[in-house]
């Protein structure tokens, strides 16, 4: 994961500090596996959308802004840290994501 961490660091230069601190914690709270940089966001988006939905299910909407914005960007970055295998990449994180239930 600390490739993940050090790579959104540069790449996230010019996101909102708040997000990439987001990002960073998540990443860092994941179990540490060997994985590319792009699985590892993917990871963080599945594990920020999830927490979205349980707090949306318990009526905190409002408060899951941020989460929200992370997974986003999680997912954003996914792509633009492995740009050759876009269309693989791109099928697989559709139905990982739309495999997250609330």
């Amino acid at each position: 994961m600390e490739r993940a961490v050090a790579w959104i660091s540069e790449a996230g230069a010019e996101a909102p500090p708040r997000v990439v601190a987001r990002v960073t914690e998540v990443l860092r709270a994941l179990p540490s596996a060997e994985r590319s940089i792009a699985d590892a966001l993917l990871d963080a988006a599945s594990h920020l959308l999830d927490e979205v939905l349980a707090e949306r299910v318990r009526g905190a909407a409002r408060e899951v802004a941020l989460d929200l914005l992370a997974a986003d960007a999680c997912v954003t970055w996914a792509f633009e840290a492995e740009p050759t295998e876009v269309g693989a990449r791109a099928e697989a994180a559709m139905a990982r994501l739309a495999a997250i239930r609330n």
